[in-house]
């Protein structure tokens, strides 16, 4: 009788016991998988954020592509005008040679650029 009164007081100790080392066990494991989701997290935003670097070099690189053609455009602007005028005048002045020398710089200007940008693709 005093076995069955032991085993009585000592079930719910036992069963109580249980049912901690359970949620336990279960409360370890969400706090790791946790942190594995906040570890992808971060992994992920720090994806992002390179890729918003590319994204952001590649626009400037364009933006600064699209100024040269601008202005190798307006260098063959010149050129057209000048030959104009010396075809008018049937002689060459100081227009011409401000037009060449205006190519010129945007021409070295394109090829300095455009050579970076080559070397910077294959870097990578």
């Amino acid at each position: 009788m005093v076995e069955a009164e032991i085993i009585a007081f000592l079930s719910p100790i036992v069963s109580a016991l249980i049912i901690w080392y359970i949620q336990h066990r279960h409360m370890e494991h969400d706090k790791k998988r946790d942190e594995l989701l906040l570890a992808e997290k971060r992994r992920q935003e720090e994806r992002e954020k390179e890729k918003e670097a590319e994204s952001n070099a590649r626009a400037e690189a364009r933006k600064q592509e699209n100024l040269l053609t601008m202005r190798m455009i307006k260098a063959v602007g010149k050129l057209s005008y000048a030959n104009s005028v010396a075809i008018k005048e049937g002689k060459v002045n100081g227009v011409m040679e401000e037009a060449l020398v205006y190519y010129r710089d945007a021409s070295d200007e394109m090829t300095e650029f455009l050579q970076e940008q080559a070397v910077e693709h294959y870097v990578k």
